[in-house]
């Protein structure tokens, strides 16, 4: 569930600075949240990782990742890829069972003594019966291929906010850990996460834990 050091190595360190349990971390305290006397060995490659105000400003910008890692804990580990294709199979069979039972009941031959209508209305009766049942089967193999779905898109959001963090914390290297640019990197998220709620029309955003000094341009368009 959390990100690989090998893969993500600078997105694993900041979201280890975000404990499930136990006080908020501290940028000002950055050895606050650690056991270890020595300092990782990713800070003594990115020596500027020390900073409280390039921290403060990286986990700001995994903040979505670390309310989707939250999310997904709960909902539990990914499937196997054996579960995943056993349960398209298992829809790909229902689907086909529905079809197969439909068209029978369209070949029935309609008792003599039945009236036309009636033989109709008994027809449809009998299709959403079928139907019905098939549908009982369906949430479960669903559930499976959904909570695939958002495993996948996880670790989507994984690769994007280890390239974020690297942006970040090349423009520190460029302009210094104490310039403005480094907040400017925070406000550029929050900016997209603006522009995709005027085109979704969320009903609410949530960006009081992100430090913004000036309100993107963006906000402005958001419709009541």
């Amino acid at each position: 569930m959390d990100p690989s050091p090998t893969t993500y190595p600078l997105l694993s360190y900041v979201m280890s600075l975000l404990p499930f349990d136990g006080p908020a971390f501290n940028p000002q305290d950055p050895s606050a949240t650690s056991s270890s006397t020595d300092p990782p060995h990713i800070v003594n490659q990115m020596p500027h990782l020390s900073s409280p105000n390039v921290l403060s400003s990286m986990i700001h910008a995994v903040s979505v990742v670390s309310q989707t890692r939250s999310f997904l804990q709960n909902l539990g580990p990914r499937p196997d890829h054996e579960s995943v294709n056993m349960a398209r199979s298992k829809l790909a069979e229902i689907v086909s069972s529905v079809t197969k039972s439909v068209e029978e009941l369209g070949l029935c031959p309609r008792p003599l003594e039945v009236d036309l209508l009636e033989w109709r209305a008994f027809l449809v009766s009998e299709e959403l019966e079928v139907r019905k049942e098939a549908d009982k089967e369906k949430p479960t193999h669903r559930l499976i291929l959904q909570l695939d779905e958002m495993h996948e898109a996880y670790e989507k959001l994984l690769k994007e906010a280890e390239q974020r963090l690297v942006k970040i914390y090349e423009n520190t290297e460029k302009v210094g850990v104490n310039s403005q640019e480094v907040e400017e990197e925070v406000n550029e998220d929050v900016a997209m996460v603006l522009q995709e709620t005027e085109r979704r029309a969320l009903e609410r955003v949530e960006l009081s834990e992100r430090r913004i000094r000036v309100l993107p341009q963006a906000f402005g368009k958001i419709n009541g």
